[in-house]
Formats: structure tokens, C-alpha cells, sequence
């Protein structure tokens, strides 16, 4: 071959391989902007079940049964709860690893234990949650979603 054939073959060669790195950049920037909304998305069901653990009444907070008037008064934090449980549980069919996913739909079945309650007088799911082994499930989650995106970064 010529000299002039192997500096257009090693262009080629040059050129694809740019090509695959722009590529394998651009899907790895797109992983951490999914994991990063990700995370948005837990962050705001974690402040709502938070809200619902705190300005909630404790009464009607523990109860599986309560009256309509408490039904009323603690409403917006119970949808808002649900609804980012709802979120969670979907998005975690679309998270890139079985330890994410498994993280995201044990914060979505607390959030549905805490605003379920329970007619049984020493059970509080929340508290249960955050005073037992450390770290608790937000805290598991939050962590794993940090580290898939630490471990994207040092790619």
C-alpha cells in the first residue's frame, strides 16, 4: 500500500473512533441525566411522605380508618404521597440495574405502608422505618442512586 492509502485508511480508522467515543459519551451523558431525574423524582416523594409523616396528626396518621373530617384535613399530603409512590413504582421498571429498581419500589411500598396505617395501636411504619437499621430504605435508595451515578462519572 501506499503511504497515501494507509494515511486515508488511518483517518478512517481515526474518524470511526471518534464517531464510537462521541457515542459512548453521549449514551453515558444520557444515563446521568435519566438517573439524575431519577433522583429528582425520589427526592420529591421523600419530602412528600416526610410532610405526611409530620403535619399529619398522629391519630389519624396511624389509623387505616378515620372519619371524613380527618380524611379532609390531611387529603393534599396523602395524594401527594401517593402519587410520587405511583411515580417511583413506574420509573423503577426503567432503572438500569435490579439493586435501583429493588431501592425505588421499597421506598414506594413504605410510602403506601405509612399513608395505609394501621387499626393497630402500637404500628407506625414510619417511625419503624427510620428509627431500625441504618441506613433507612429513603436513605438506601437516595445512596444507590448517588453511587450508579458516581460509578457513570468515573467512566
Amino acid at each position: 500500500t501506499t503511504s497515501k492509502e494507509t494515511a486515508l485508511l488511518s483517518a478512517a480508522t481515526t474518524s470511526k473512533e471518534t464517531a464510537l467515543l462521541s457515542a459512548a459519551q453521549k449514551r453515558r451523558d444520557t444515563e446521568i441525566a435519566q438517573l439524575r431525574d431519577a433522583q429528582q423524582k425520589l427526592l420529591e416523594a421523600a419530602t412528600a411522605v416526610q410532610s405526611y409523616a409530620w403535619y399529619v396528626d398522629r391519630d389519624t396518621r396511624l389509623r387505616a380508618s378515620i372519619s371524613e373530617e380527618q380524611w379532609h384535613a390531611s387529603r393534599e399530603f396523602v395524594e401527594s404521597a401517593v402519587i410520587r409512590a405511583q411515580e417511583l413504582r413506574a420509573l423503577a421498571r426503567t432503572l438500569p440495574t435490579d439493586e435501583l429498581r429493588d431501592s425505588y419500589v421499597a421506598v414506594e411500598r413504605l410510602i403506601m405502608r405509612v399513608v395505609r396505617g394501621s387499626d393497630d395501636d402500637t404500628f407506625d411504619a414510619w417511625h419503624e422505618d427510620v428509627s431500625g437499621p441504618q441506613p433507612d430504605t429513603i436513605t438506601r435508595a437516595i445512596n444507590a442512586t448517588a453511587d450508579a451515578i458516581k460509578r457513570l462519572y468515573d467512566t
